[in-house]
């Protein structure tokens, strides 16, 4: 028993920034490897800004896993074609015209976004 309350006290607090209060939970965001999470979270488990890690990998997680919603075709090859087409043969043209850049992107993925437009209907 002594053992547990002293794992307890060693249980690593998570930073957390609150999002929005949502009747007696919170909904808060932290970074787990570089990658911004969101999770509901009893409000009185928040201590100065931090939840203990046990409390947050017990809490609902909030969000959509993109990955496993979308599967690129685009190959480089293809963006080759593309950025060709909008002007792009150099780094001194996409340094001169960033914006082409992004079009080219947007132009690869074109379907890939539009499959995300569409979840949902």
């Amino acid at each position: 028993m002594l053992e547990d309350k002293e794992e307890k006290k060693r249980e690593e607090a998570v930073g957390v920034m609150v999002i929005e209060q949502r009747g007696k939970s919170k909904l808060v965001q932290t970074v787990q490897n570089g990658i911004p999470r969101r999770y509901v979270v009893d409000a009185a488990k928040i201590k100065d800004g931090k939840v203990a890690s046990g409390v947050l990998k017990k809490s609902p997680e909030v969000g959509e896993e993109w990955a496993e919603m979308v599967e690129f075709k685009g190959t480089p090859d293809d963006l080759d074609r593309i950025m060709r087409i909008n002007g792009l043969f150099t780094r001194e043209d996409v340094q001169k015209n960033p914006g082409a850049l992004q079009a080219s992107i947007l132009a690869l993925h074109r379907e890939d976004m539009l499959a995300l437009k569409g979840i949902g209907r």
